[in-house]
């Protein structure tokens, strides 16, 4: 696996004069595999709730890859936790 210092740009630059639409034609080339892979897994993925559990604004989280209920751990700027 190389680096993305050691990939190659592949960006082409328009001729002088050139349109907006012309140096960004490469945007509208196929997705990566790893975008496609990553889109196709989270596609199910819905937002089920949004709960207040510390006082202040969290600032860590920890989830478990637990496969029977989410466990998500929360910490908020003063070290409180909250589950």
């Amino acid at each position: 696996m190389t680096g993305v210092a050691n990939q190659e740009c592949s960006r082409r630059y328009p001729e002088l004069g050139g349109s907006a639409t012309e140096a960004y034609a490469d945007l509208e080339a196929k997705e990566d595999e790893e975008v496609t892979r990553l889109k196709d897994q989270f596609k199910d993925m819905e937002l089920r709730g949004n709960a207040k559990v510390t006082n202040d604004r969290v600032f860590s989280m920890a989830v478990h890859p637990s496969p029977d209920k989410d466990l998500i751990f929360v910490g908020d700027k003063y070290g409180s936790v909250g589950m």
